[in-house]
């Protein structure tokens, strides 16, 4: 059995806010990439009409910090295109109701 972090329920809050901006900050190595990702995928998934990834703004400090915020995301996408179904998968799945395959063709489109 895996331990939640401390800031379990923050973390959720933050990825599943969506009625208004959400800022993040935590030092080096906490997660902040992989709650923003997370966030975008719940983005993209939660609306029933495909939601454009270019109509999302995520802002970082530095070039290097949103070029692997771009690259997390595009494998997070590709991963959800894929055939099995990841711990990701089966939370969007569950939270929107979802089929997987709606989730994969979402996940193709963005």
């Amino acid at each position: 059995m895996s331990m939640l972090p401390l800031d379990h329920e923050d973390r959720v809050r933050a990825t599943m806010t969506f009625n208004r901006n959400v800022v993040v900050t935590a030092g080096a190595g906490t997660g902040k990439t992989t709650l923003l990702i997370n966030r975008l995928l719940h983005l993209l998934m939660r609306e029933p009409g495909a939601l454009p990834v270019t109509a999302i703004v995520a802002l970082t400090f530095t070039q290097k910090s949103a070029h692997e915020m771009l690259s997390r995301l595009r494998e997070a996408l590709e991963k959800l295109t894929a055939d099995e179904t990841s711990e990701t998968a089966v939370d969007l799945m569950n939270t929107y109701s979802l089929e997987k395959s709606i989730i994969a063709t979402r996940a193709a489109a963005a």
